[in-house]
């Protein structure tokens, strides 16, 4: 899933000005319902708190300032959370009893659980704190 989530927003960056047009129009929507306008802020040539590329509409102004370095910010969160080597704990999803189900190739699950092998406790597994005594009555 983090995949196909990285993937749409790669796609959705790669044709930013069809995206970004469909947001801007659901944002004046908004905007037109509470009576206000969308207007670009005013340009400050020594602005540093915040991105001010110059543009000549509103549009323009927050897909440069607001959509793409949303889209770029969200993306590298993502590449940077869930990079390859911290991606092997996903594999236990693959012991919640509904993923075992669509699971088509046994074999392949079995092979990724291997990883936790030392982990994940089974029935041959004998630790101290799973040792029951019974204590003979007196």
């Amino acid at each position: 899933m983090i995949d196909d989530v990285r993937s749409i927003l790669k796609e959705m960056r790669t044709n930013v000005d069809k995206e970004f047009q469909d947001w801007f129009k659901e944002a004046k929507q908004i905007v037109n319902e509470v009576g206000a306008d969308i207007k670009v802020p005013r340009y400050a040539h020594c602005q540093q708190h915040r991105a001010n590329a110059p543009a000549d509409t509103p549009l323009q102004y927050f897909k440069l300032n607001v959509g793409i370095p949303f889209l770029d910010h969200i993306d590298q969160e993502m590449s940077s959370r869930f990079c390859e080597e911290n991606r092997p704990g996903r594999d236990l999803f693959l012991l919640v009893p509904s993923f075992v189900r669509k699971c088509s190739d046994l074999h392949s699950m079995n092979n990724k659980l291997q990883f936790w092998k030392d982990d994940i406790p089974t029935a041959t597994t004998r630790r101290p704190d799973y040792v029951v005594r019974v204590l003979p009555r007196s």
